[in-house]
């Protein structure tokens, strides 16, 4: 019989249990440990040198860094401001659309009263007050009617702040107007199918923007249509005039002689009277000069050199249709004989 045991033994037997089981367990756990070893001095040392080292090489780029952040930030705050440059108004597209616009009206017109009140109307919306309110197109020998067709920006080039050229090569219909004929008893005959001609212009217009409009600021000018224009501005508003009469008269009848052959004649010949290399092309007879109506003349940058601004009438031989054009041409005298040495 099992002896009855008190509550004192009964705490007593608890207390070795568990220490047997404590034991137990330690030595499960412990069985495949490996026993601590003791490091020795000069192990920690080297150790704790690697350490200092690895933070003294850290150090610098962590100063870097922050002096970084705080260097992008001050350029942030003191950032200098963007020097933005204005476009001129005058290359832009809506101004290359307005030298188009005109271009489409400055080749279309009729004959008679009534085309020359559209002329006039046309042109009153792109020409500058004081020119030639029919832009240079002779109403009163008008013999043809033109229809536009097409137009093509070759070139557009600035000319100072506000103003540009634009050349621009333009195709054309033009229609000779057929007067009614009479046969022999007075009666009206039927009258001739009109003859209708395909033309081709290179032609340059002057576009200037004035702060709220587009213009023509002066009558256009004409190109070969083998050739981009590489015209340059030049006021001669600024520029002294010239008062020597004879010598006026003597450029003057140089310009009949420069023009007809600018007009009709070949590279080569022109040559001896043109140095500009952009225009030595001439005109290669789209137009037929017929006479320089008017000249000024300035005193140019250097002796014996001019700025002369004249106007000049040519006809188109496809229409028949006379048209005043403006030229500014650099005049220079060299061995008692004039030559142009630039079309401005």
């Amino acid at each position: 019989m099992k002896k009855k045991l008190n509550g004192e033994e009964r705490k007593a037997l608890k207390k070795q249990k568990a220490a047997h089981r404590k034991m137990f367990w330690s030595k499960v756990l412990n069985k495949n440990k490996k026993p601590k070893v003791e490091k020795p001095a000069s192990y920690k040392a080297r150790k704790a040198g690697i350490t200092a080292a690895w933070v003294l090489l850290a150090t610098p780029t962590i100063i870097v860094a922050a002096n970084f952040g705080g260097t992008s930030s001050d350029a942030t705050e003191n950032k200098a401001p963007v020097v933005q440059v204005k476009e001129n108004p005058a290359t832009s597209q809506a101004a290359v659309q307005f030298a188009k616009d005109f271009t489409e009206k400055y080749f279309f017109w009729k004959t008679g009263d009534d085309g020359r009140a559209m002329r006039e109307k046309d042109m009153k919306v792109f020409l500058a007050k004081g020119l030639d309110p029919y832009a240079g197109l002779d109403m009163d020998n008008l013999k043809t009617n033109s229809t536009f067709k097409d137009a093509k920006v070759k070139k557009v080039e600035a000319q100072g702040k506000n103003k540009a050229k634009i050349t621009l090569l333009a195709t054309y219909e033009v229609n000779a107007a057929q007067e009614q004929q009479k046969d022999a008893e007075g009666e009206d005959k039927k009258p001739p199918a009109p003859s209708k001609k395909t033309s081709t212009k290179a032609i340059v217009v002057p576009v200037e923007y004035n702060g709220s409009t587009y213009g023509v600021y002066e009558l256009p000018t004409f190109t070969s249509t083998s050739q981009q224009t590489n015209l340059q501005y030049d006021t001669t508003e600024e520029k002294e005039s010239y008062s020597d009469t004879y010598e006026i008269q003597k450029i003057a009848n140089f310009l009949n002689t420069f023009f007809k052959s600018y007009s009709e004649d070949s590279k080569d010949q022109l040559s001896y009277l043109l140095e500009d290399k952009e225009h030595q092309q001439g005109l290669q007879n789209s137009l037929k000069f017929l006479e320089v109506e008017n000249v000024n003349v300035y005193t140019g940058s250097k002796k014996n050199e001019y700025i002369v601004d004249s106007l000049v009438s040519f006809e188109d031989p496809d229409s028949q249709t006379h048209i005043q054009t403006r030229y500014r041409l650099t005049v220079e005298k060299k061995d008692s004989r004039y030559i142009v040495s630039k079309i401005n």
